[in-house]
């Protein structure tokens, strides 16, 4: 806990960014990264608008220019699949499974769809959790992505790091 700790007060920054991400503007070609470790549970939350996701596979189906829960949900096993090969855990010093995944998250009060206008905005963020339990809590924890080839060399990941309560500032 002593690395994770050194680590908590300049991820607080980010911490503080992300956190406010739904309060200001969504920047394009900008994902979200969030890594909650409490006891036996290492949680990763990656957060991606619409726009970067048709980068991965294609969502609008049928040409509507917008994207339905139904079309989503379809993609999501796709896109899961990326995340698990160019998103690398590492804990305690060792390359480790992302874990379970859970639910998609679609944005609320979003309805069924999302408008093509809103695939680079707040209300096109989308949410894929994963829980990985681990047997004790690790000491240390690494995140690295390498996707940029498949999402732009000017995709930016911005990131949270929270171990046993919220990010120390």
């Amino acid at each position: 806990m002593t690395s994770i700790r050194r680590l908590l007060p300049w991820f607080a920054w980010l911490a503080f960014v992300a956190g406010h991400a739904n309060a200001w503007a969504h920047n394009p070609d900008t994902s979200y990264a969030q890594l909650k470790i409490s006891g036996n549970q290492v949680s990763l939350r990656l957060t991606y608008d619409l726009f970067t996701l048709e980068k991965i596979t294609k969502l609008d189906t049928d040409g509507g220019a917008r994207i339905t829960r139904a079309e989503l949900q379809r993609a999501a096993p796709v896109i899961q699949q990326f995340l698990r090969e160019h998103v690398r855990l590492e804990l305690n010093g060792h390359q480790v499974d992302l874990g379970e995944a859970g639910a998609t998250g679609w944005p609320a009060g979003m309805g069924d769809a999302i408008e093509a206008a809103d695939w680079h905005t707040v209300d096109g963020l989308i949410h894929f959790p994963f829980v990985k339990t681990v047997i004790e809590t690790p000491e240390t924890a690494a995140l690295a992505f390498d996707f940029f080839d498949d999402l732009g060399a000017q995709h930016t990941v911005l990131g949270t790091f929270e171990c046993n309560g919220p990010p120390q500032r």
